[in-house]
């Protein structure tokens, strides 16, 4: 609780002096009031005159020996006693006459004018008496400091509010004002310093949190450029085994088709040439049937599919005796006996040979009874596919 200038302590001003806070240095004994104001020069506040009645008229008789007016006189000069203290030189004085053991009940209070009327007459008591009358005077403000206590309104107040004051002041200002207020202030910076400190803690934490997120994305995208990289290169190493397999695949392609088509042709030739060796064989074996037929040594028991027939096929039957087969074998490029006829010729001969009177002399004997009758018409449509061919070849 802030005090104005003229408060005082603790304001009790009517208990005894200790003898170490009012020092007597004056060589005959008497305190020093100067001793009791700690400025070296008296303020510039004015002085407080003490609250005595007006002075009394003058007593209309005259005469200095008068009774009346001496005693006017007497009332004069004690009503004019001269103030010595300034407020802030009672404020010491009340101090000094304060008890520290006794719980002051006007504690910072501020000063009234029954409290400066009392410091200024317990100065003038202090500057006018003497040695001898200090015990009386001391018992005379033992009395005035009990009339003081019990007759005070503030005490008086005090008394019937006490309990009810101190609970408040209890309740709102705790034990010591100012401590209170000073340790409100401390437990405040505390608070504040505590929340400043928090919001720190809070500001480096989401800072943290910022950062742990920023190097969680910084790290996501590097995992993920890496792994897009390695996309992009297993694609290119996919696409580029992919084409050499392609490569590869037709490069054994054409490897198996010029493979293929070397065999094919291999075995075309190898076809054409058995086919022709076959051919060269039936060509040769039909010249030397003939010879057989016409020398005297042939059997006379011949099949009729065994006849030299100018077909390169079996013959069982006429039919399967037909024009194209009977050209093709006449005609053939491989007969080595007639390779230097040429058509015509060629065909002539062999109508000579299939003629049918000199068929029937020659051949058709020596066929097996059972098959003359088919070998017989067999020659018949050989002769005439001859004579067929001979008209071609004329034409």
């Amino acid at each position: 609780m802030d005090t104005p200038h003229g408060t005082r302590r603790r304001a009790h001003p009517y208990a005894m002096p200790h003898a170490d806070r009012f020092p007597t240095n004056d060589p005959r004994g008497r305190p020093s009031y100067s001793r009791l104001v700690n400025q070296a020069t008296p303020p510039t506040s004015p002085p407080i005159k003490t609250p005595f009645s007006t002075r009394k008229a003058k007593a209309t008789r005259r005469g200095d020996g008068h009774p009346a007016q001496r005693a006017l006189e007497k009332d004069r000069k004690g009503q004019e006693r001269p103030t010595v203290i300034t407020e802030e030189e009672a404020v010491e004085i009340l101090a000094v006459y304060s008890d520290p053991s006794v719980d002051d009940v006007v504690f910072g209070k501020p000063l009234n004018q029954y409290d400066l009327d009392m410091a200024n007459e317990v100065a003038m008591m202090h500057v006018r008496k003497s040695k001898a009358e200090s015990l009386h005077d001391s018992l005379f403000e033992a009395g005035l400091r009990v009339h003081r206590a019990k007759n005070s309104s503030r005490a008086q107040r005090w008394r019937q509010h006490s309990s009810a004051y101190l609970a408040r002041m209890k309740r709102e200002l705790g034990s010591d004002p100012l401590r209170e207020f000073k340790r409100r202030e401390e437990e405040e910076r505390r608070l504040a310093e505590i929340a400043r400190l928090n919001e720190l803690h809070k500001q480096s934490i989401e800072e943290a949190r910022r950062k742990r997120e920023e190097e969680q994305r910084l790290r996501e995208e590097e995992r993920w450029r890496c792994e897009e990289e390695e996309r992009k290169r297993e694609e290119r190493k996919r696409r580029a085994e992919a084409k050499r397999n392609a490569r590869e695949a037709r490069r054994r392609e054409k490897e198996r088709l010029r493979a293929e088509a070397h065999r094919q042709q291999e075995d075309r030739r190898k076809q054409e040439e058995e086919r022709a060796r076959q051919l060269a064989e039936a060509l040769q074996l039909y010249d030397s049937k003939w010879e057989t037929l016409k020398s005297l040594e042939a059997p006379t028991d011949i099949p009729g599919q065994l006849m030299p027939w100018p077909v390169f096929h079996e013959v069982t039957m006429p039919e399967h005796i037909t024009y194209e087969a009977v050209k093709e074998f006449v005609l053939h490029p491989l007969r080595s006996s007639v390779s230097e006829m040429s058509s015509k010729k060629k065909v002539m001969a062999e109508l000579l040979r299939w003629h049918s009177d000199k068929f029937d002399k020659i051949a058709l004997l020596k066929v097996r009874l059972d098959h003359q009758e088919v070998a017989k018409q067999c020659a018949s449509l050989v002769e005439r596919w001859l004579t067929r061919l001979l008209m071609e070849v004329q034409a």
